[in-house]
């Protein structure tokens, strides 16, 4: 471990039960985050069922969820990264902010430290914490520029129809994070949808449709994770 700090000097007499030192054990180290309730129920897979998990299934509780994280440390232009698991959740949400802790650790935080790359991970250090689940790979995945609202409030997509005319099509969103939106109905694999904003948009107009490949390649990194964003964790 390592010493945090002291409360005796040498020579010095104490009494029974005072604290002489404490100590930050340096196997392992643990961060809690702040997770939005809404943004955590994406993680968790639609066939966990904890009513089904026995007392003696609880410790592989992580494994079940299939939860990862990374941990970031962002210094001006410096960005230090740990590659961390998922450990356990807090008993409790904080009524003020609506958020679950989720604690996630890093093992051997000193041993994993590289001079110039990434300093060890010690008590007091801000981070940041993405939060990972499994990958759905059925899911639709559309930029969230390209969502607007309608006028009974609902959201739309334009389209590039039959002919390539425009056509608004109304859309059920599944979730948002980042630039990205999940898109559960309105929508089909290979439908091209129109990123810029037609003014006026009307139904049936003639569109001469130009695919935008940099807005394809960094919807891609996203929806896989490997863009760098904070995607679903909060600092």
């Amino acid at each position: 471990m390592r010493i945090a700090s002291t409360n005796v000097e040498l020579t010095q007499y104490v009494r029974q039960g005072e604290v002489l030192a404490t100590g930050d054990g340096i196997d392992v180290g643990e961060v809690t985050a702040q997770i939005p309730v809404e943004r955590m129920r994406h993680l968790v897979p639609t066939s966990f069922d904890p009513s089904r998990i026995s007392i003696a299934e609880l410790s592989r509780l992580p494994q079940q969820l299939g939860l990862s994280a990374v941990v970031r440390l962002y210094a001006g232009d410096f960005v230090a990264t740990w590659p961390a698991r998922f450990s356990r959740m807090s008993e409790t949400v904080d009524p003020r902010t609506r958020t679950l802790g989720v604690i996630v650790a890093v093992d051997d935080p000193y041993r994993k430290a590289i001079p110039g790359v990434r300093p060890p991970l010690t008590r007091g250090m801000y981070v940041a914490v993405e939060l990972r689940g499994v990958a759905k790979p059925d899911a639709l995945v559309v930029p969230r520029a390209s969502l607007h609202r309608s006028q009974d409030g609902g959201t739309v997509v334009y389209v590039a129809g039959a002919d390539n005319r425009l056509e608004r099509r109304r859309v059920e969103i599944g979730f948002t994070q980042a630039d990205l939106a999940t898109v559960t109905a309105g929508l089909g694999e290979g439908e091209l949808v129109v990123l810029s904003d037609p003014v006026p948009a009307i139904d049936g107009m003639l569109l001469d449709p130009t695919s935008d490949d940099d807005a394809l390649a960094r919807l891609l990194l996203q929806a896989a994770g490997e863009d760098g964003a904070d995607m679903s964790g909060a600092p």
